[in-house]
């Protein structure tokens, strides 16, 4: 056994049941991960700055019967 591991769930005791000794990552192999995960953020940064392109360009009126007022 071995813990308590902390995590977002709580804390935890944690039993390694096998264990594999380190290897080294081909470079290729990690640069590809690398280059994958900062397009797909990439991608999410020009999109969500589409939209907000977009978006400024519309003003949204809604009835007055349909505005929430607070108590």
């Amino acid at each position: 056994m071995s813990g308590p591991v902390k995590s977002g769930y709580g804390v935890h005791l944690v039993r390694i049941a096998s264990t594999l000794p380190a290897r080294q990552q081909m470079p290729g192999t990690v640069r590809d991960a690398v280059l994958r995960e900062w397009k797909a953020e990439k991608a999410e940064q020009l999109r969500k700055q589409a939209y907000d392109k977009v978006r400024s360009r519309y003003e949204v009126e809604l009835p007055a019967n349909m505005v929430k007022r607070e108590p």
